[in-house]
């Protein structure tokens, strides 16, 4: 039954699952001098987005490795 639930299908969404509940908002600029009194600039936001476009990038990877 075990090797019923550890197909690559299934370990592909668990991973993609844990990658889509472990992710954290980052945000790309670093502090700045004088407490980051800038006005003009809003922060730049890294959001869930990255850990999709990684898991999708894992799944292609993995097939074209398997293909080869």
């Amino acid at each position: 039954m075990l090797r019923k639930l550890m197909t690559p299908k299934n370990l592909l969404i668990v991973a993609f699952m844990v990658l889509i509940l472990c992710s954290n908002d980052m945000y790309a600029q670093l502090g700045l001098p004088n407490d980051g009194e800038v006005l003009d600039e809003p922060e730049a936001p890294i959001d869930g987005f990255i850990s999709i476009a990684l898991a999708v990038g894992a799944y292609f990877g993995v097939k074209k490795l398997r293909k080869s």
